[in-house]
Parts: C-alpha cells; structure tokens; sequence
C-alpha cells in the first residue's frame, strides 16, 4: 500500500501571528504513479488541514512505502484503465520535457499566480543551468 502525507506550518517565530502546524495521512486504494490521483489525495488531506485566518509559512506533501511499478501486484478487480493512465502522464512528462516545466500541469494546481512570491534574497545564482543568469563580460 501507499500513503500520501500533507502537511501545514504557520511562522513559529512571527510574534505577531498565531502558531498552527498539523499534519494528516490517508491511505491510497492502490498503489499509483498517476499524477491526478496524487494531487487528489494531497489536496483533500489539506481541505482537512485548513483553519481560516492563519497566515501559511509552508505545506509539504510526502509519498510513502514506494515501490517499482513492476512489483506492484495487480487487481482483478480494478476498473481503471492503468495503461491508458501511464500513456497519458508520459504524454504529460514529454511535454513538459520538450516546452519546459510547467507546460501542462494538473486541473487543480492553479492557473493563476499567487499575490505572494518567495523570499529569494539570498538564493545561489543559477550560471549553470539557467541561460538568463550567466555573466556576460564587456
């Protein structure tokens, strides 16, 4: 079996703000690699998670008891197409490979862009795998 694990932190060291950190896992019915069922499960793990008025630091979402998709054992019983799934997610994936990240991304992800961005302030420069970011000499 799988598991998929959520977790929510607010800032513990903001004094202005409340504290709030929690955590849940759920179960997976099979053991899968499909995209949409994973964001599934994490996002009603945090339906769950979520309390109103806090202002969120981070959320984490970790996939438990892996294993290769040769050694899971199959279902007699199971009404889901699995090789039409695996076709599709590495549609997806070449996409995504060939136009670059973020291309096609799952429903549910989100279309727009957050009002809020990540403190970069300290962040490594990217001269190796980022072409905008090499310094160009005069």
């Amino acid at each position: 079996m799988s598991f998929c694990n959520t977790t929510v932190t607010t800032n513990q060291f903001s004094g202005r703000q409340p504290f709030y950190a929690n955590s849940a896992t759920v179960k997976l019915p099979y053991p899968t690699d499909f995209t949409p069922d994973l964001v599934e499960a994490a996002a009603q793990l945090l339906e769950t998670l979520y309390r109103p008025g806090f202002h969120y630091q981070k959320c984490g979402v970790m996939l438990l008891d892996l294993s290769p998709a040769t050694q899971v054992q199959a279902d007699l019983f199971d009404p889901r197409d699995r090789a039409c799934e695996a076709r599709l997610v590495r549609a997806l994936d070449l996409l995504n490979t060939d136009h670059g990240a973020r291309t096609v991304r799952v429903g549910n992800v989100g279309g727009k862009r957050p009002a809020w961005a990540m403190r970069q302030a300290f962040r490594s420069p990217h001269y190796t795998t980022n072409w905008r970011e090499l310094p160009v000499v005069r």
